[in-house]
């Protein structure tokens, strides 16, 4: 099982390198780098961004394109628990 991470800050991006981790440089809100990273055959996938509002818009995008998905989110308030639902996560 392969775990790809997709992160645009070149500090996190040294550190996937230096454990030999597999990633792709690019924005997870932008459905080609979703894609690029496999989406479309993935049994999961985990949001941890930095605000609510682009986790939302992942767990959309992760829904509309793989409807059977697993789909993991962090949320920063309890309000935004309930859009993740919505959404799909």
């Amino acid at each position: 099982c392969d775990t790809v991470v997709i992160e645009k800050d070149p500090e996190v991006i040294k550190k996937l390198v230096e454990n030999k981790m597999l990633y792709i440089e690019g924005d997870a809100t932008d459905d080609e780098v979703l894609y690029k990273a496999g989406l479309k055959n993935a049994k999961a996938i985990i949001t941890a961004l930095s605000t609510d509002a682009q986790n939302v818009y992942v767990t959309l995008s992760a829904r509309q394109a793989a409807p059977n998905i697993t789909i993991i989110s962090r949320a920063e308030s309890e309000e935004s628990i309930k859009k993740l639902e919505l959404a799909g996560a």
